[in-house]
């Protein structure tokens, strides 16, 4: 089916399969397709960022708050791909519309999608997953039974009730698995008279029969657990995606005390309602979707909905807090681990708070985690959005509206979504006007020099900057006067004024040292890089940036590691002729422009750097043929990002290049004439060369083209075009 058509969807109700047997039928076709994208939306609550997650999921990170389907669609082009789209229920009209721009554009696009309803796209052809057969829902039965410590009944006579416990479960995967589960607990035949009496229940109350088999398994396991599992469930039900165990104790807290909670999360366990992975680290905890659903609907009954949602967003509020307390010190990687972990509930928790004028605030308040987080990671388009629905609300304080207002301006500013970035920054300075308060003209500084300086007016952004440390030192705001020491210092650079840049670096660092402070210092080392190598110091440069990279590779930030690999490039730019450095330079430079496509960022819309990187890539071309320039640059964004910076800081070598893109310009107009039917001789004749000469640079021709014959080096030469 989905060989044969465009849109192919998985239909049937909640546990039947869909995404098991999708994925299975993904990989029996992934041979026919150049790529298989897979892009799991259960946890995604808000349609508008569905573009978001799937582009994400390409490596395509977006750079505004509504999705605009063609970079998408450009990256997808004609390329035989084939996109699984697991869990859309929840999405329908989002999906659909996602969908059909997608196909629309990409002729050779296929999707196979999971849902429990019918996306409505014209050409959609449906797939209604069936139940288990008899043979295989009981086989699943003894596997799950076995693994819950139920009796191993290997070889022995097939059990009539467990037959006809499946039959009653109408052969559904996740109903079997459920009633299993309890198979230490009870014998077949009991499981069997319990579930056959709760789903007379559930019919009573007018449910269709495969959902009434679901449910009332489901149903049935929560009447199973104790009062205090039936709570822990409810309120677990609220997390997205993993969970750590201390969101877990703080959500419960006022419930239970820890050892109750810890009981009821091991019950959970065992009853196969809760998932533990220790290997996930700080967040081992995960539940199934419909699971999830079942413990929000029970939350719904009650009307505690808020309740749970509320202590949920308390709960990253708090990080929120305790992350803007120690963010300036020794601790920044592990919070930025810790919140690329939790990205699902932070996300859930900003969506929450936004969505009502009465919870804005509280949004507000997490707006440093979308600055650093969201910006390093490479969704900055999110955090845009985010900002916006906040600051929507007329709620907050003046201070807290106006710092969400600086970070918005700051990161649109940086994006190069100058539009967004001015209209958030007058916002904030008509807020500025009228509210006549420090730390709001504070915030309108900061956010200033980000506008000016990214804009193009590098000494109004110094001016700023200046004035702005000013009063943040007045007002001891470490987080902000740090972050603006190196703004500073960066406007200083780009206004060609490096002796002032690098007064303001070492200011930066004199803030930083002490602290144990890394992802601005970084920042830091990499303009200071940028300023060596300008004063014609390549080895001082090439220090800095190089201890900048080793520095950020474990944080991941993508933002800084694209700078630094950017500018390791344009300083082995500048010494082109020595030895394998244009390869290198050009092996950099495209790495790093893949970084800055990747987390949406157009490095050659930014003023100063667009220029710089330019002049890099003419150095590198004219010490290189442009076959070869091209296949080092190609070879660089094709990369791994570790492969690309062990190659930066020295510890590997540059990669091979095979075919013409390894010859020496040389070479290639040697292999140009031998290709045009010229002898040696002539050869020697028209390059001013002696024939031995000629003779030598034939034999390396032959070898890197890995031809035996100079009469095959035409074709070689035609087929690496």
């Amino acid at each position: 089916m989905i060989g044969s058509h465009r849109l192919v969807t998985a239909l049937g109700p909640g546990g039947i399969g869909k995404t098991r047997v999708a994925y299975a039928a993904a990989d029996a076709v992934a041979a026919d397709f150049d790529e298989t994208v897979r892009v799991e939306l259960a946890e995604l609550a808000d349609p508008a960022l569905i573009g978001h997650v799937v582009a994400g999921k390409f490596g395509l990170p977006t750079t505004t708050e509504v999705f605009d389907a063609g970079p998408l669609a450009g990256l997808i082009g004609d390329r035989a791909l084939l996109l699984l789209l697991d869990n859309c229920e929840h999405l329908i009209s989002a999906a659909a519309g996602l969908v059909m721009q997608l196909t629309a554009a990409c002729s050779n696009l296929h999707v196979l999608a999971t849902s429990r309803e019918v996306l409505g796209v014209p050409g959609e052809f449906t797939y209604l997953v069936p139940p288990l057969v008899a043979d295989e829902a009981q086989a699943l039965f003894a596997d799950r039974a076995a693994c819950s410590g139920g009796k191993d009944r290997a070889g022995a006579a097939p059990d009539p009730s467990i037959r006809e416990l499946c039959l009653l479960l109408d052969h559904i995967p996740l109903a079997i698995e459920l009633s299993a589960s309890h198979a230490n607990e009870f014998s077949p035949t009991i499981l069997l008279g319990l579930i056959r009496s709760r789903m007379l229940k559930l019919e009573a109350r007018g449910s269709i029969a495969r959902s009434t088999s679901l449910d009332s398994c489901i149903d049935w396991s929560y009447q199973l657990c104790s009062p205090l599992e039936q709570r822990v469930w409810t309120g677990l039900a609220v997390f997205a995606g993993a969970f750590s165990l201390e969101a877990a104790l703080n959500l419960l807290k006022d419930d239970f005390a820890e050892p109750e909670v810890l009981q009821g999360l091991a019950g959970l366990i065992n009853k196969s309602v809760l998932s533990c992975d220790p290997g996930e680290g700080r967040t081992p905890y995960r539940m199934l979707e419909v699971l999830r659903q079942f413990g929000t609907d029970r939350a719904l009954e009650s009307d505690e909905v808020d309740l749970w949602r509320v202590r949920h967003r308390d709960h990253y509020l708090a990080l929120a807090l305790e992350f803007e307390e120690s963010w300036i010190g020794g601790r920044q990687l592990e919070w930025m681990m810790r919140f690329k972990a939790e990205h699902a509930n932070i996300r859930a928790a900003i969506e929450f708070s936004v969505q009502r004028p009465d919870e804005a605030p509280q949004a507000l308040k997490m707006a440093r985690i979308l600055q650093l987080y969201f910006l390093a990671y490479g969704s900055g388009g999110e955090a845009l959005r985010w900002i916006q629905l906040a600051v929507s609300h007329s709620t907050g304080t003046n201070a807290e509206r106006a710092f969400a207002l600086c970070v918005g301006s700051f990161i649109g500013s940086v994006m190069q979504q100058l539009d967004t970035a001015n209209g958030l920054y007058e916002e904030l300075s008509r807020l500025a006007d009228e509210a006549q308060e420090d730390w709001v003209e504070s915030y309108r500084l900061y956010a200033g020099s980000a506008v000016a300086t990214f804009s193009g007016d590098a000494d109004r952004g110094a001016e700023l900057a200046a004035q702005g440390i000013e009063l943040f030192t007045r007002l001891g705001d470490v987080n902000s006067l740090v972050h603006l020491q190196f703004l500073l210092g960066l406007s200083l650079s780009f206004a060609g004024r490096r002796d002032e840049a690098s007064a303001a670096y070492r200011a930066c660092f004199a803030l930083t040292d002490p602290r144990g402070e890394d992802f601005f210092r970084t920042y830091a080392l990499w303009s200071m890089g940028l300023d060596e190598l300008f004063a014609g110091r390549p080895e001082q440069a090439l220090a800095l940036e190089r201890e900048a990279l080793g520095i950020k590779q474990p944080f991941n930030d993508q933002l800084c590691i694209a700078l630094t690999l950017e500018a390791l490039g344009l300083i082995a730019a500048r010494s082109a002729i020595v030895g394998d450095n244009a390869g290198r330079a050009a092996f950099l430079l495209g790495s790093s422009d893949r970084i800055f496509s990747d987390i949406g960022i157009h490095s050659e819309a930014v003023p100063y750097t667009s220029q710089w990187r330019q002049e890099g890539v003419q150095a590198a071309r004219a010490a290189l043929t442009p076959g070869q320039f091209d296949a080092f640059f190609r070879l660089g964004r094709a990369a791994a990002q570790n492969d690309t910076i062990a190659v930066a800081l020295g510890e590997d070598p540059l990669p091979l290049l095979g075919g013409i893109a390894a010859l020496s310009p040389r070479e290639a107009e040697i292999a140009a004439l031998m290709a045009a039917s010229a002898t040696n001789r002539e050869i020697a004749d028209q390059l001013f060369l002696s024939v031995r000469t000629v003779e030598s640079h034939v034999e390396r021709i032959l070898r890197k083209l890995e031809v035996t014959s100079r009469w095959a080096v035409a074709g070689a030469l035609d087929s690496s075009r």
